[in-house]
């Protein structure tokens, strides 16, 4: 595929016709991360080391589903012993730029829990809102940024240039996953990280 701002306009049509009728399906996606507790900042939080493997496990099963190949490593040491590292790889059929998709799956931790109207780590969808610890910041955009080109694939499209998943686990401690992607994953052309900033490329 080439620059959006050139794709025929049937092809535009299509995929947002396939992002309308996936909705059910992306935020059944999205539920599911918010429901591991994944909260980086807290040594102390017991759920973190075990649910931090079990949301790459997750996603790593519906990267594959994709047609990636995944390598993964661990991050140095910072508030737990282990921050692992998922990066997925999908060839293009060649001749385009490649692209990574950089996303977080740590979250900041809930705070006083009574204080919330619903259950932090739940994935409750009330009144076309998801609600929940990471819902935006940042599970959102990995839910969206791996939605997206499983959307492209189910149109039926082939990309030309190669797509790479970056999955870390760090971000909101120092960074040092996304750092690491960019001194050992294949380097790309383009990056997007899907951080919720006003929704700005």
């Amino acid at each position: 595929m080439s620059n959006p701002d050139s794709l025929p306009p049937d092809v535009i049509n299509r995929i947002t016709q396939q992002v309308e009728k996936s909705q059910t399906e992306i935020f059944s996606f999205l539920s599911d991360m918010v429901r591991f507790r994944t909260p980086s900042q807290d040594p102390e939080d017991k759920h973190f080391p075990k649910e931090i493997h079990k949301i790459h496990s997750y996603l790593g099963d519906f990267l594959k589903t994709q047609s990636f190949t995944l390598e993964s490593w661990l991050a140095p040491p910072m508030s737990f012993p282990e921050h692992p590292i998922l990066v997925g790889t999908l060839k293009g059929t060649g001749g385009g730029p490649s692209i990574a998709l950089n996303g977080h799956v740590d979250v900041t931790p809930t705070g006083d829990t009574a204080a919330w109207q619903h259950d932090p780590w739940g994935g409750e969808i009330h009144d076309g809102k998801l609600w929940g610890r990471g819902a935006c910041d940042m599970k959102g955009g990995v839910a969206a940024m791996l939605q997206a080109v499983k959307i492209i694939q189910d149109c039926g499209y082939r990309l030309k240039g190669d797509v790479y998943a970056h999955i870390v686990s760090d971000e909101e401690v120092v960074g040092f996953g996304s750092r690491e992607c960019a001194e050992k994953a294949p380097r790309p052309d383009f990056v997007i990280v899907t951080e919720p900033t006003r929704l700005d490329i």
